[in-house]
């Protein structure tokens, strides 16, 4: 005996189906609820859609008239989702539920910052640039980054250390007070309210000894260094060559 389609249309029509509010199992997993005001023989199952506000639905199917929960796992952490569940009978769907809105638990970033660069900017300090790590391993907002230099002294046993914390919206920074001669090792991590993520690898950097100021254009002159020993510091001297020996 075949169904009536139209019945079951007009059926499916009239059950309501309420989304509760979920509940956050882990990271990652929530538990999805649901109450039915009006049954009817042609239910066979629940269609749950969820989705990352504003991206694509995704489907998970509960195939028991019967169940009024369900959980979903490996969502991404630290994102709002949408939900929203509807009855179906074959290829026949009844009305959605409202939609809800569900923020997952937040875990440091399992991924570092990308693209990490470093340049030296003048004789003591060096810029130091980044990317964030990838959308789906920020587990989270990004509050702020962390940046280590460490360096190290010519004995291989000294070690001097500048940090610096920067706001999560910011994707550089420049450090100084560097010594020039010295190997220094950058690192950088992405940091959301659960704590400090993956650390990048470590980029090595040396800022040249030899930092020679030039003469300013036009002016033809010699440099000479003096050494005055009662004062016990070094200075320097341009001569103009053309009025001096003229």
């Amino acid at each position: 005996q075949g169904v009536d389609h139209r019945q079951v249309q007009r059926e499916l029509g009239e059950v309501v189906v309420q989304l509760q509010d979920p509940v956050i199992l882990k990271a990652g997993s929530i538990r999805v609820s649901w109450t039915v005001d009006r049954q009817s023989p042609y239910v066979q199952g629940y269609r749950l859609f969820y989705r990352p506000s504003g991206g694509s639905w995704h489907l998970h199917d509960i195939n028991s008239p019967s169940e009024r929960s369900t959980v979903l796992s490996s969502l991404l952490k630290g994102t709002e989702y949408e939900l929203k569940i509807r009855p179906y009978f074959d290829e026949f769907q009844g009305r959605d539920s409202r939609t809800l809105l569900v923020r997952t638990t937040e875990e440091v970033p399992s991924a570092a910052p990308r693209d990490v660069t470093v340049k030296p900017s003048n004789s003591s300090s060096i810029n130091v640039s980044w990317g964030p790590p990838p959308s789906e391993m920020q587990n989270g907002v990004i509050q702020e980054y962390r940046v280590w230099c460490v360096g190290s002294g010519r004995d291989n046993q000294t070690r001097y250390y500048i940090n610096r914390t920067v706001d999560g919206n910011t994707l550089s920074t420049v450090l100084i007070g560097l010594t020039p001669g010295l190997l220094y090792q950058v690192e950088v991590a992405a940091v959301t309210s659960a704590g400090v993520g993956t650390r990048s690898q470590s980029v090595s950097v040396v800022i040249s000894e030899s930092t020679e100021t030039r003469p300013a254009a036009g002016w033809t002159g010699v440099r000479c260094s003096c050494l005055l020993w009662n004062c016990g510091f070094l200075f320097d001297v341009f001569v103009d060559a053309s009025r001096a020996f003229n």
